[in-house]
């Protein structure tokens, strides 16, 4: 493109005749650029929250159960918790898609929805454990019940590791001990509500997506 003081065309060599008619000049045509869309956050809605929040009620009931039947001294499967956190996800995908009128659910969508039902299942687990640990009576009662816990892996472990897991008993016997236990546990139980959450929201995307779609 000619700049604005340009002439329109190049001056003709002298002894041209005067009806010669100048070369034509191109005109480059630049096509606007089209406006950028940001479309809304879907999971800002409150089809999400309430889907994530149920979603994570559901976990931490099944998870409290699991725990009262631990602390009772039943032999209670171990992979239920994991299976509430798991079904905590592919729960809140079915909520979300059926509150929210349908719709494409992504692959990324769905670990984000599982991932926020596991922290909404996990924080009142965080709330009860600070509850207890304001109350004496309740922290010799988890004192006693963590030592009868620790002795009974220390009656079934091999040989080389019962001295490791008597040093791990004396110093959970002392109240820093405890504390340190307690918030190891509380932090891997927050790890594996979110991992497992994710997957089973990821689990829900691929069997609930619209028309079969299987995309990020």
């Amino acid at each position: 493109m000619r700049p604005p003081t340009a002439p329109a065309t190049e001056p003709l060599p002298p002894g041209t005749p005067e009806n010669l008619q100048p070369p034509a000049e191109p005109v480059i045509y630049i096509a606007p650029s089209a406006p950028v869309i940001r479309t809304k956050n879907p999971l800002l809605s409150r089809a999400a929250i309430s889907s994530v929040v149920t979603a994570g009620l559901v976990a931490v009931v099944g998870t409290i159960l699991l725990l009262a039947l631990v602390a009772s001294g039943s032999s209670a499967p171990g992979p239920f918790a994991f299976l509430c956190m798991f079904a905590a996800g592919g729960l809140s995908v079915t909520l979300y898609r059926s509150r929210s009128g349908g719709g494409q659910i992504s692959l990324r969508m769905g670990a984000k929805l599982g991932a926020f039902s596991g922290l909404a299942g996990y924080a009142p687990l965080v709330l009860i454990c600070v509850v207890m640990l304001n109350n004496a009576t309740a922290v010799a009662e988890l004192h006693k019940a963590t030592t009868e816990m620790i002795e009974r892996v220390i009656a079934s472990a091999p040989e080389a590791q019962k001295q490791a897991m008597q040093q791990l008993l004396s110093y959970v016997a002392t109240d820093h001990g405890l504390f340190i236990f307690l918030l190891s546990n509380i932090l891997l139980t927050g790890a594996l509500f979110v991992a497992f959450s994710a997957l089973g929201g990821m689990l829900g995307a691929m069997l609930f997506g619209r028309e079969g779609q299987r995309r990020l």
